[in-house]
């Protein structure tokens, strides 16, 4: 199917539970390798920010914090999932959308990259960059803590849209798309200029999705 997904699991239009539950357990994971250099100053600066409150479990908060935030990247995942499905049930029914794989892959990358060049990505990444400084709760508690990893989640998955519909566009597992992903999310995050780390990726993005269109017709 389009994307290489039927590689995690949803191979069969029939997909059970468990299928699912594999799927999503991966998903987490890899959201794990990708999003941790990003996540991991955020989580400092709110432990930072606990500090100055006497008696807060730390340790305790941060968890809930990093919970939050990767349970709302779940989302995502559900929602590939469930479009992965319908795919897989396209293809059987249609077995020529099979032969297209490469240009709905290359549609897939041409939007992703079209995103990153927009006016909007431009205002989530900065939203994204200043969202670790800012107060993260008015509830101290552990209820705040997880809020926060969900606001916090929520600018991530906004920001990170165009890299989200490219992985999906050429396979959630291929790790050399994963490690190229992270490097890219991670230069947004911390470089001088983001606004130049962001049109670099989706000039590439835009390039691989033509490569991958004309390979259609070759």
């Amino acid at each position: 199917m389009p994307g290489g997904m039927a590689m995690s699991g949803m191979d069969t239009p029939g997909a059970t539970l468990g299928q699912a539950g594999s799927f999503m357990r991966m998903w987490v994971v890899m959201m794990l390798a990708m999003m941790l250099p990003t996540l991991v100053p955020a989580l400092s600066g709110y432990r930072r920010h606990l500090r100055g409150s006497s008696g807060l479990p730390l340790d305790g908060l941060t968890a809930a914090a990093a919970a939050g935030y990767f349970l709302i990247w779940t989302i995502p995942g559900a929602m590939g999932y469930l479009a992965g499905l319908a795919g897989t049930e396209a293809s059987t029914r249609w077995p020529s959308l099979a032969t297209s794989s490469p240009l709905l892959a290359g549609i897939g990358l041409l939007l992703a990259g079209c995103f990153q060049l927009s006016g909007w990505k431009a205002r989530e990444l900065g939203r994204c960059r200043s969202t670790p400084g800012d107060p993260p709760s008015r509830n101290p508690g552990a209820f705040g803590a997880w809020t926060y990893g969900l606001g916090l989640g929520a600018h991530c998955i906004l920001c990170c849209l165009g890299y989200t519909v490219a992985l999906f566009a050429v396979g959630v597992m291929d790790l050399r798309a994963m490690a190229l992903v992270t490097v890219a999310i991670t230069a947004e995050r911390f470089a001088p200029r983001p606004e130049i780390a962001a049109a670099t990726s989706g000039v590439l993005l835009i390039a691989a999705g033509c490569f991958s269109a004309v390979r259609n017709f070759g």
